[in-house]
């Protein structure tokens, strides 16, 4: 593996995941955070 791809490999896996929920509400938008945390987003 050349240098540049094994920088862009481990400079992936570092990257956060982040979602941002609006326009939602009571059981969907706690079904919909609680999946998001365990798939690893913030």
């Amino acid at each position: 593996m050349s240098t540049e791809a094994s920088e862009n490999a481990s400079n992936s896996s570092t990257k956060r995941k982040v979602a941002l929920i609006t326009g939602i509400t009571g059981q969907d938008g706690s079904y919909l955070t609680e999946f998001l945390l365990e798939k690893g987003y913030q």
